[in-house]
């Protein structure tokens, strides 16, 4: 795929003269969760890295529906301005409450099955909003929507910090910090020309093929994530 591989020559060129481990050996970086960062090779896929797309398509996925909610909540369905304010407040909370023990569900699950949970909560929130707009339906698919972005962004970018020679760590943390916010950005202002051209459902609909994809590759890449971590414990 074409766009694939210029993002992997990107990266690559971005990671030029980093330094690697001795004897033909991988480093850290030549690797997230088991593709070649700097080439791209295993299989051919030229995948930039699931975790750093799993934060990316969390932070995304997130800005999108939430930029979303109180158009389709007050403009569209005339809910009041207080009951919109209610479904926002609990979905930020629900955005930062688990990260107090999110850091103990790492520890003890493992980075993949957390990011899963992620994930099954993000494709929650679009099915609950797929399946109504009572202020109910709203307040669930916000607050499954704020879990799933908290598992999902905290996994993706704590497996980051696996990834990266500690000379490399401003280069690594820069490109994951562009992705992340610069899909924020386009989440944020498509929202309201997809509500406005085509609607609240078909809105809700478009995380979900992204969010499949990474799901898919945290299966792929379980064992090679366990294995990452492990040897970076070790080490």
């Amino acid at each position: 795929i074409e766009g694939s591989s210029f993002m992997t020559n990107a990266f690559g060129l971005y990671f030029n003269g980093s330094s690697s481990s001795g004897g033909g050996g991988m480093s850290r970086t030549d690797y997230l969760t088991g593709h070649y960062w700097r080439t791209g090779s295993i299989g051919g896929g030229g995948n930039p890295g699931n975790h750093l797309l799993g934060a990316t398509v969390a932070y995304g996925s997130m800005t999108f529906i939430m930029t979303a909610t109180p158009l389709s909540m007050h403009v569209i369905d005339g809910y009041s301005i207080e009951a919109t304010a209610n479904i926002i407040r609990s979905h930020v909370l629900a955005m930062y409450i688990p990260s107090l023990i999110s850091g103990f569900l790492i520890e003890k699950y493992g980075l993949n099955k957390i990011m899963a949970l992620g994930v099954i909560g993000l494709l929650g929130s679009s099915l609950v909003g797929l399946s109504g707009n009572t202020i109910f339906m709203y307040w669930l698919a916000l607050v499954l929507l704020g879990i799933g972005w908290n598992f999902l962004y905290v996994g993706g970018t704590t497996m980051l910090t696996y990834t990266y020679e500690p000379n490399e760590r401003f280069k690594a943390q820069g490109l994951n910090e562009f992705c992340v916010f610069g899909m924020s950005a386009i989440g944020s202002l498509l929202a309201g020309t997809i509500m406005y051209l085509y609607g609240w459902y078909t809105l809700v609909i478009i995380p979900i093929p992204f969010l499949l994809m990474i799901g898919a590759g945290l299966v792929v890449t379980h064992k090679e994530v366990e294995n990452i971590v492990a040897n970076r414990n070790v080490n």
